[in-house]
């Protein structure tokens, strides 16, 4: 079994980004903030709401999750620890009806207002910044944080959470019709396996690793994704899909501003073929995992419905995450297959109830520490 997942490290995962003791790979350049930062799926908050409203969790658990709760508030209010929402949380919980609004009161509880950047505008980032290196110039100045916040997450929690009391506590949720068109189309296309049962020999796992990006970097630069955009212009409507309006909007204006740093259609062509832009982390990782999952033909496992939201979650924020919770595949294909908890210098964890034991000991720990002792 080592020689095999030492294998598909190699392969798909043993390559490009540079990493160093300061936390910088594909680009990123060290902390985003002084806070250690932990990222929360949605399962976690799920049990987390689950055993805080003392419902469909056994006692044995529910104690577990209650003082898991109770350190995490501890260290976020002694400014050890931040703990944002992320915008795919929220659609993920959005599916269960009696969970939607617990596990929204809870990430509003924990992350006192602060909100990592939209999945999308993590995205955006990375490559506009790829673009800049491709064309020789340096990237648009940003503060650390502003690569993955929405805010400083390093203000103070007490300040923090006056600022999330002025706003009105509405839930984002999106539309029941929205959510019913979502729900239908994770039914009927669950996504691609995590893994499969007809893994490709090892000579093709870089083929698949290049083909994985390719198609992303399809996706990202395909016109389709304006077709909305030039739809509800034409028709003088409103747009039916406000978070896909967005998402157009926001591809536009990054086109715009690549166009002016230099990036003609020549030039472009170029790009989306670059290593600058198939080596950033979210395509490093996004990619590596799609194919180290196909390759893992010993770990057989049909394809789940959250399956795409678990990818695109790490994708995006496991760069900019001290502390990463996730499901217990998704920790064995990061950490056991890829290595990507050393290559990007984040510990992660599953929902096991060992690691659910050993993440409260160790955000027990943070008490001890200062914002700067407690870094990568």
């Amino acid at each position: 079994m080592f020689d095999k997942r030492q294998r598909i490290h190699e392969q798909v995962g043993g390559s490009s980004l540079p990493k160093t003791d300061g936390g910088t790979a594909g680009g990123l350049s060290g902390r985003a903030c002084r806070k250690m930062v932990l990222c929360l799926d949605t399962n976690y908050l799920s049990n987390l709401a689950k055993a805080h409203g003392d419902r469909h969790l056994p006692d044995e658990f529910a104690g577990l999750w209650r003082e898991l709760r109770s350190v995490l508030e501890e260290a976020v209010w002694s400014d050890r620890l931040v703990c944002p929402g992320f915008n795919i949380q929220i659609e993920e919980a959005e599916f269960d009806d009696r969970l939607a609004l617990p596990v929204w009161t809870m990430m509003r509880a924990l992350s006192l207002g602060v909100q990592f950047l939209s999945h999308d505008d993590i995205v955006a980032r990375q490559v506009e910044d790829a673009a800049y290196r491709f064309l020789g110039q340096e990237p648009p100045p940003r503060l650390p944080w502003e690569n993955v916040f929405q805010h400083d997450p390093d203000v103070p929690a007490v300040e923090l959470s006056r600022r999330a009391r002025a706003r009105p506590f509405v839930p984002p949720f999106h539309s029941p019709d929205e959510i019913a068109r979502r729900r239908v189309e994770r039914t009927v296309n669950p996504g691609a396996a995590m893994n499969g049962t007809d893994s490709p020999s090892g000579r093709d796992a870089r083929s698949l690793m290049d083909s994985e990006q390719r198609a992303l970097v399809a996706r990202w630069f395909s016109r389709e994704v304006i077709r909305d955009l030039i739809e509800s212009v034409r028709a003088d409507r409103p747009p039916q899909d406000l978070a896909r309006w967005n998402t157009s909007l926001q591809h536009v204006d990054l086109i715009g501003r690549l166009r002016q740093a230099g990036m003609n259609v020549g030039r472009m062509a170029e790009f989306v073929r670059s290593s600058e832009l198939r080596d950033i982390p979210y395509s490093d990782i996004y990619c590596s995992i799609v194919a180290a999952a196909a390759l893992n033909s010993g770990d057989v496992r049909m394809p789940r419905s959250g399956d795409e939201s678990d990818r695109r979650i790490v994708s995006a924020l496991l760069p900019f995450s001290d502390i990463l919770c996730t499901d217990r595949f998704v920790r064995h294909v990061l950490v056991d297959l890829l290595h990507h908890d050393v290559k990007y210098g984040c510990r992660v964890f599953s929902g096991h109830a060992e690691d659910v034991r050993t993440l409260v000991q160790d955000i027990r720990a943070l008490s001890g520490t200062s914002c700067t002792e407690s870094g990568r």
